[in-house]
């Protein structure tokens, strides 16, 4: 973060990529152990 309090899009997008993996591991994960990212069938 700058000084002004902008942020850099590429920390922006990790920030919302950790946000999304915290939300899916707290709402149970994948029970399954696949890597949800895949398509079925990989």
């Amino acid at each position: 973060m700058d000084l002004n309090g902008h942020v850099n899009n590429v920390k922006y997008v990790q920030w919302m990529q950790d946000v999304a993996v915290h939300h899916f591991d707290a709402m149970g994960g994948n029970p399954d152990g696949e890597d949800p990212a895949l398509p079925l069938g990989f």
